[in-house]
């Protein structure tokens, strides 16, 4: 991630660009969670339109 995307999303969080930088760590697994969660609901939503 570039430093000044980095600066604006810590910025809306409330953060340091420090601060992020510690805490990606912990909050990636859960956006990823978050991510594939949702794509499984988006394909199981086109498989029941399909029907």
């Amino acid at each position: 991630m570039d430093e000044r995307r980095l600066t604006s999303i810590a910025a809306e969080l409330g953060l340091s660009p420090d601060e992020l930088r510690e805490l990606r760590p912990q909050l990636t697994p859960g956006v990823d969670e978050a991510v594939v969660g949702g794509l499984i609901r988006f394909e199981d939503a086109l498989f029941e339109l399909s029907q």
